[in-house]
């Protein structure tokens, strides 16, 4: 009988939750995922799975699976399409894998011409390495390997706290009423980053809104403003934009009250994830990443916690892999960014 393929419903998400949970065994890149995770995804802004993904099955059994994703800003004058996927080891060798690019290719192609008229299309894709069947199946597509990131993780049982000095009255638990601010200085901080673009308000409470953030355990350093300036974020008067540059808040202003952050979520039980670690440029340099993060590590142990884990860009330009080692992090494995205009 040969294979089907049909977009992704929400129907299909425990049977798409199996094939991911069996990539990540046999690939051991640790990316497991409950249908609850899936069907959020169905639901992220700016994606139509009607059009964005394709479901590969055999029978009631899905064997593979591609997804579209275009961003709303462009890079340097590009369309940024990514696309993300997997065929179970079972059927590989069979063209399923040329046979999802074939489809997610096709979409990128209109989609960005419909989102970003004119401008060239630049595909990326992630891939596990030194040697996978995506990085393989990429390569043969005429995809190049641009970036390289390193997942880390620190074991907590074996965990030495580098200030057993205890909690920083810095170190602040996220609210809903940091988002805002949070938001903008994300956008600040990580716009000299290789690949990043603007997080919109829409992207961004879906981000927060989702099953597996973990707010409780992620943590603000508020900004300390001139003499008689509201330090809080939701306070009146709040600009609200866009442009990760634009006017700069400054610490004393309500889009200004966050300088660093860091969040986290929860993929796979007993393992958190450091999703987001960033300062703004006027308070880099004063530790307040390394500060946050070991607060957040201190409250995943009191919670039960095994491992946090999270991802780094090799060549972050904030030294974030340095950081991370000196805070108690080790690489487990390495994945790349191969790229290529359409």
């Amino acid at each position: 009988m040969p294979l089907e393929h049909r977009p992704i419903t929400p129907a299909d998400t425990g049977a798409w939750s199996v094939l991911t949970n069996a990539l990540a065994a046999a690939d051991g890149t640790g990316e497991r995922y409950a249908p609850g995770d899936l069907a959020e995804e169905l639901l992220e802004p700016g994606f139509t799975p009607a059009f964005d993904s394709t479901g590969v099955w055999d029978g009631d059994r899905m064997v593979g699976y591609g997804q579209l994703r275009v961003k709303a800003v462009l890079l340097e004058g590009q369309a940024m399409a990514s696309i993300h996927g997997g065929v179970h080891p079972a059927y590989r060798g069979r063209g399923v894998g040329r046979a999802i690019m074939d489809r997610m290719e096709a979409r990128a192609s209109g989609l960005s011409a419909q989102r970003h008229p004119g401008a060239p299309v630049r595909l990326n894709v992630w891939a596990p390495v030194p040697d996978s069947g995506t990085a393989r199946l990429a390569a043969a597509r005429g995809y190049v390997p641009v970036r390289y990131f390193q997942d880390m993780r620190l074991d907590l049982y074996h965990w030495q706290d580098p200030d057993p000095g205890g909690p920083s009255p810095r170190a602040v638990p996220f609210e809903p009423r940091h988002a805002e601010a949070v938001r903008l200085a994300h956008n600040e901080a990580f716009a000299d980053h290789w690949g990043s673009t603007p997080r919109t308000p829409e992207a961004w409470a879906d981000m927060l809104a989702s099953r597996s953030a973990r707010p409780e355990l992620s943590r603000v350093a508020l900004a300390e403003p001139p003499a008689g300036a509201s330090l809080d974020p939701a306070g009146p008067g709040a600009p609200a934009t866009d442009s990760p540059t634009a006017h700069f808040p400054t610490a004393g202003s309500p889009a200004g009250a966050v300088d660093s952050y860091v969040l986290c979520a929860e993929w796979v039980p007993g393992t958190l994830h450091v999703n987001l670690v960033g300062t703004r440029r006027r308070a880099r340099g004063r530790g307040l990443a390394a500060l946050l993060l070991t607060d957040a590590i201190r409250a995943a142990r009191e919670a039960g916690y095994r491992y946090v884990e999270l991802g780094v860009d090799s060549e972050s330009p904030t030294g974030a892999v340095g950081l991370y080692e000196r805070v108690g992090f080790t690489k487990v494995r390495t994945n790349a960014v191969y790229s290529r205009l359409l």
